[in-house]
């Protein structure tokens, strides 16, 4: 896999640019954080939009890499801007929802720079060529067999043994190893970068989810221990079940031969 350090850096450039730029207008602007929040989140989509676009061939991996340096530096910067927006946050709140904000941007900027690849019609163009970096088909398959299995099996867990944090990790992990089983075994070649970002974007809807619906407006359930830990749990439990799955479907083709 060649990546590209020049496509990183201007991922860097343009994600810094946007993401801080809109901070700083629409936090001084508004007198309340989803505003500045929404904003920074766009920053991060358009960031991998326009490098995906506009760079030449494949350049998913990159903006993503570079979404993770513009996180780390934005955090801070954002912190030490004072913005009106954030005036009414304790610290407490105001850091975990900026972890939040700054994880879901890494992610949609993944999504932002497959739909600037989708508009360069790269993925057509390069129909068969067989060293394409990621299959965007199975990330989705598995985000979806990984939500389905894991809010499924919280909810049992819970109905049997009643609230436990130790029981969410348990079913979250769950749910993650089966999503990276059923893409190792039925994708066709080696497929186990696909259940590691699957398992990214599962944790972090849930996470979403658990935050929106549960905890809200404090940090009893989602601290910033916590939405690390869980992200931690998910990804090797997805990587767990993408090598078990690539196991079973290399037994079952040896069986064959």
């Amino acid at each position: 896999m060649k990546i590209s350090v020049k496509a990183i850096l201007a991922a860097v450039v343009v994600g810094l640019t946007l993401v801080l730029g809109f901070a700083a207008i629409f936090g001084s602007k508004f007198p309340a954080p989803p505003f500045p929040f929404m904003a920074m989140l766009s920053g991060f989509i358009l960031s991998g939009l326009i490098v995906g676009f506009l760079s030449e061939g494949e350049t998913v991996v990159e903006p993503g890499v570079a979404s993770i340096l513009t996180a780390a530096i934005s955090y801070p910067l954002v912190a030490s801007f004072e913005l009106k927006a954030f005036g009414g946050l304790t610290d407490a709140q105001f850091h975990i929802n900026m972890l939040l904000v700054m994880l879901n941007g890494v992610m949609l900027t993944f999504a932002g720079a497959w739909a600037g690849e989708k508009l360069q019609r790269t993925y057509e163009l390069a129909e068969g060529d067989q060293s394409r970096y990621i299959e965007w088909g199975w990330i989705i398959s598995a985000v979806v067999v990984g939500l389905a299995v894991s809010m499924l099996f919280v909810n049992i867990v819970f109905w049997l043994g009643g609230w436990a944090m130790g029981l969410f990790l348990v079913a979250v992990a769950v749910g993650l190893f089966f999503s990276g089983l059923v893409v190792g075994w039925r994708s066709p070649g080696v497929t186990i970068v696909e259940p590691a970002f699957a398992g990214f974007i599962t944790v972090m809807i849930e996470i979403d989810v658990f935050k929106i619906t549960l905890d809200p407006n404090t940090t009893q359930f989602t601290g910033p221990y916590a939405v690390v830990g869980v992200l931690a749990l998910g990804l090797v439990a997805s990587l767990i079940g993408g090598v078990v799955g690539e196991r079973i479907q290399s037994n079952q083709e040896t069986k064959k031969m």
